[in-house]
């Protein structure tokens, strides 16, 4: 069967293939009653979300299950995007928090830096994402960060990388 997966015109075709194998890897992997792992987080449809389709539902499953603690949900304006990351927070925890993202954010907002503490020294302020590791964190609006002072760092942190700030 072939997946009709959107494509952009900076992927070249391998990598769509690798994309579409890697998608196809996670949705077996999540069907598969032979995996046992920590991650058998069922999150259910949200009834008061209308049109996002099982299929949506079925691939957040799958990277839950194969472990993924980072979900990015992307599509044009008004579709839902917030208030499904609301869902699947909720589902995930209790307590998560909400930010919007900002063109004045730096990476320090964001990760957090360094600050003089007014008696002479410094002290690391940890920013939004620091300050939230232990629960669901939704960055609404990442889009409108700065590629360069925001979300490159974000990403180092989050794929678990060591970054300098």
């Amino acid at each position: 069967m072939t997946k009709q997966i959107p494509t952009y015109s900076a992927l070249d075709s391998a990598d769509v293939a690798k994309l579409e194998s890697s998608i196809d890897d996670a949705i077996r992997a999540a069907e598969s009653e032979e995996i046992d792992t920590p991650h058998n987080i069922e999150i259910p449809a949200a009834l008061d979300l209308i049109g996002i389709g099982d299929s949506v539902y079925r691939q957040i499953r799958a990277a839950l299950k194969s472990g993924k603690r980072h979900l990015m949900f992307y599509g044009p304006p008004g579709t839902g995007k917030t208030s499904l990351a609301e869902h699947v927070a909720g589902v995930l925890s209790d307590d998560y928090k909400l930010v919007t993202g900002s063109a004045d954010w730096t990476s320090q907002d964001l990760i957090g830096g360094y600050l003089p503490t007014g008696t002479g020294g410094i002290k690391f302020v940890p920013g939004v994402l620091l300050a939230n590791f232990d629960r669901p964190l939704i960055i609404d609006e990442l889009n409108r960060c700065d590629i360069d002072k925001v979300i490159d760092p974000l990403f180092t942190v989050i794929s678990g990388q060591p970054t300098m700030l």
